[in-house]
């Protein structure tokens, strides 16, 4: 996945906004190694490759009030 952070020539607020996004991650994982692989998620239907729409409420519910 590629995330870009777009702004203009003098935006006062873009330092701050990429900072943000550098340190959000809805499903946090601490980890010593990390590759590139697929992610999987527990879900009410058992182990799956992404989160339900229900679940992504949910944390960015948790999310908002940061």
């Amino acid at each position: 996945m590629k995330i870009e952070l777009l702004y203009f020539e003098g935006c006062p607020s873009w330092e701050t906004g990429l900072k943000n996004l550098e340190i959000a991650d809805l499903w946090h994982e601490e980890r010593e190694t990390y590759s590139l692989s697929c992610r999987v998620y527990s879900t009410p239907a058992g182990i799956k490759g992404f989160p339900t729409v229900s679940m992504r409420r949910q944390q960015l519910k948790q999310f908002k009030q940061f």
